[in-house]
């Protein structure tokens, strides 16, 4: 429906998801969609050789954002209620960082970002006036903090596993077999993960997991 704008938070499945560039936040948004990747660096154990284990290196932060709203005024100064896109607009053609934070599930779960380059910048323009846009922004490094509740608290720690400004953090695996009561045990670190918000449908996310150094056996 081309009469239906967000002005300043989309409600998707009754989660409220705000992002904000500079002071503002992004009107008009449709797609939302969070990226988090580690460079985990292969190093051979000095106490186990034959097990291969992994050093957290770069982390990356990409979020991609799609909508349409209807005032554009990309000048130096942001006027209006398109501040934050302007800012965007601007780091991209003047090839300058800019501030973001993202309520990625609600206004109580935010990652921030203190710095991000705006790698792509695009706006199209129909013929009925509403302006489309897509804007992808990334930023390297630990992407700040991140605050949570008590709700999807899985999805949280994950999150969390990347964001922690310490490093990427590892996880505990268990494997087990329903034939067999032996249980294995590991680390493992998140290598990637995908949030997507869209505008009218879940919330959905995957993750990636890659095991570092040797499985324990416990038949307790």
């Amino acid at each position: 429906d081309d009469t239906m704008y967000l002005v300043s938070a989309a409600e998707v499945c009754g989660k409220d998801v705000v992002v904000t560039v500079g002071a503002a936040n992004v009107k008009g948004i449709k797609q939302m969609d969070i990226a988090f990747s580690a460079a985990l660096i292969e190093s051979a154990s000095a106490t186990t050789v034959q097990w291969l284990q992994y050093v957290p290196g770069t982390r990356t932060f990409t979020v991609t954002l799609s909508g349409e709203w209807y005032d554009f005024d990309l000048d130096i100064t942001p006027t209006g209620g398109d501040e934050a896109l302007e800012d965007i607009f601007d780091g991209y053609f003047n090839n300058t960082a800019v501030a973001c934070v993202l309520g990625a599930v609600s206004t109580t779960k935010s990652i921030a970002s203190t710095s991000c380059r705006v790698l792509d910048a695009k706006l199209t323009f129909p013929h009925d006036g509403i302006i489309g846009y897509s804007v992808t922004l990334e930023a390297n490094g630990a992407p700040g903090t991140f605050t949570q509740t008590s709700a999807d608290s899985v999805l949280a720690g994950i999150v969390t596993g990347f964001v922690n400004a310490a490093g990427v953090q590892s996880a505990t695996v268990l494997l087990m077999s329903a034939t067999d009561a032996a249980q294995w045990t590991g680390t493992a670190y998140p290598e990637t993960l995908n949030i997507s918000v869209p505008f009218d449908g879940p919330v959905t996310a995957s993750v990636s997991y890659k095991g570092s150094g040797a499985l324990v056996q416990d038949n307790s």
